[in-house]
């Protein structure tokens, strides 16, 4: 007699191999997804800070709000990538050194990407 087809045994047995693909697969991938999130949101604050300080060459200030900011196109609160801030008003600094400051604080801005609330610096992000 020709049998065709799989038995009981070998289908369990693939079926347990795609079960523990899967169990290694899917924390690896959540944590590349987590961390391409916190890139994104550092690259954001960096973005800002870039936007600041090329404002304050163009105008020869050291200080910037946001709506002049976003008026001149240097920079967007919601972005084409996912990340978007909650600032609605804020004052930047430019120190002698170049650095930038939030209303007379470092620079550190509530970031939300895909949903998920963050705090982020130029160098990191925190989940909020």
């Amino acid at each position: 007699m020709n049998k065709k087809g799989f038995t009981l045994t070998e289908l369990i047995v693939v079926i347990v191999i795609i079960g523990l693909v899967l169990l290694i697969v899917i924390p690896v991938s959540s944590n590349i997804m987590q961390n391409n999130a916190e890139e994104k949101g550092t690259f954001y604050v960096q973005t800002l800070e870039n936007a600041v300080n090329t404002y304050c060459d163009m105008y020869k200030t050291n200080k910037v709000t946001l709506g002049q900011l976003t008026s001149e196109g240097l920079f967007k609160t919601k972005s084409s990538n996912g990340v978007s801030t909650s600032l609605t008003t804020a004052t930047f600094s430019r120190n002698e050194d170049g650095t930038v400051k939030v209303d007379n604080d470092k620079l550190e801005i509530p970031v939300t990407i895909n949903g998920t609330g963050y705090t982020c610096d130029k160098t990191k992000c925190i989940k909020a």
